[in-house]
């Protein structure tokens, strides 16, 4: 259990080590979006011949380099007089795990793309034969997309010691533990992990199920 549950909560499983921890959530795991330039309307054609646009996801690292995934690479098919609603529906019906919401603003309609948490989703776009839907993370300057926030990697430390994580969801810092990050401390809070009675118990009532069953057999 956590002590201030605004920051965490915790789950323990079989092979978790009881015991406490001072934890500090310095910064959390957020998503990367990108909103399209505004269209009249979502019926609005994005392309007249027809077209493509192939998103792939990476790594953005801290000195901007980006690494494209090629294993997460998803091209979309637009037919001659695709609109933006099109798009949308495009993206939402695939696997890549980006989600897309049409925004009705005061200057028309746009496209919002969301990805998953961390900085290995990190999304890159490119079109063909549709124009104003390029983006290149590694790029600065205007382009097709703009970015309205930018993909972070969750960062904490466990008694002192920094931990970095692609997503809240962090599974790997501590052996049979799953922590759930959910906000940021300004002071450490308490992390106790207690050992799993029920768990032991279950496996020991087996273990005498399974030499019963073999000595009476």
């Amino acid at each position: 259990s956590v002590a201030d549950t605004a920051v965490a909560s915790a789950t323990a499983t079989t092979g978790a080590i009881a015991g406490n921890y001072s934890l500090e959530v310095s910064k959390l795991a957020q998503a990367q979006q990108l909103q399209s330039a505004a269209f009249s309307s979502s019926t609005t054609s994005i392309t007249s011949a027809g077209g493509s646009l192939t998103l792939t996801l990476g790594t953005l690292a801290e000195d901007g380099t980006y690494t494209a995934d090629s294993s997460r690479s998803y091209t979309f098919n637009l037919a001659a007089g695709a609109t933006l609603k099109d798009l949308q529906n495009a993206i939402n019906s695939s696997d890549a795990g980006v989600s897309a919401t049409i925004v009705n603003g005061s200057g028309g309609a746009q496209l919002v793309l969301t990805s998953g948490e961390g900085t290995n989703n990190v999304m890159q776009l490119s079109g063909s034969g549709i124009t104003g839907f390029d983006y290149d993370p590694a790029a600065t300057g205007t382009q097709g997309w703009t970015q309205s926030k930018a993909a972070s990697d969750a960062a904490f430390t466990l008694n002192g010691i920094a931990v970095t994580s692609h997503s809240n969801t962090v599974t790997d810092a501590l052996d049979g533990v799953t922590l759930e990050l959910t906000g940021t401390t300004t002071t450490a809070t308490t992390l106790k992990i207690a050992e799993d009675y029920s768990a032991n118990i279950q496996s020991a009532l087996e273990s005498f199920v399974s030499a019963y069953n073999s000595a009476y057999s």
